[in-house]
């Protein structure tokens, strides 16, 4: 179990554990057990908030547990379900982004974005996901122009447009263009000799 936690980075949910880290025979509650069992050893911390208990592997042995489901025959399957898990946040987020409850979906991606990331990097090495990593990089970067990381999260736009697999005209890309471009914009606009000039003016 400690293995199969080890894709998450920082904290997740019992939800995601539970898909992620169950082996194939292992049912929800013997997940729960498990579970609960490295939470009494300190191997796993809970941490309570919002409307749901969220756990963390304490670095130094999420780091141990990384290393040895490296080179299990289970490795992939895992990596690929915690990926899988992300993906479908990003795609619901990008709905509930524009809804009414645009603020919970802001809160629930915030919670979750060290595991967006590595789910980014995990869909960038598989083949054929062009289009599913678009959808995740233009989530990301629009969630964070009001919640920071603005940064990091143009920089995987940027990255996504400029995968091998991104390269063939489609919506996806057209809106991580736009998405880019609108970006870079609002930024040099912001850049301390740009607003200098303008009050020189």
């Amino acid at each position: 179990m400690l293995c199969r936690l080890s894709p998450f980075a920082g904290s997740f949910s019992l939800a995601a554990a539970e898909e992620v880290a169950a082996a194939e025979d292992e049912t929800d509650a013997q997940v729960l057990d498990a579970i609960a069992s490295l939470v009494d050893k300190s191997l796993l911390h809970m941490e309570p908030g919002g409307v749901s208990v969220r756990y963390r592997l304490l670095e130094t042995v999420r780091q141990y547990a990384a290393q040895r489901l490296a080179g299990r025959d289970d490795e992939q399957a895992v990596r690929g379900r915690h990926a899988a898990v992300y993906v479908r946040l990003a795609d619901a987020a990008a709905q509930g982004l524009e809804g009414a409850d645009e603020e919970l979906w802001r809160d629930r991606l915030e919670a979750d974005n060290a595991n967006l990331a590595v789910a980014f990097h995990v869909v960038a090495a598989q083949p054929g996901q062009g289009e599913t990593l678009l959808r995740l990089a233009e989530t990301l970067h629009s969630f964070s122009q009001t919640r920071g990381a603005i940064a990091e999260h143009l920089g995987m736009l940027l990255a996504a447009l400029d995968h091998p697999g991104t390269q063939q005209p489609a919506a996806a890309r057209a809106r991580a263009l736009l998405a880019t471009s609108e970006a870079l914009t609002r930024g040099a606009g912001q850049q301390p000799g740009r607003r200098g000039t303008a009050q020189g003016n």
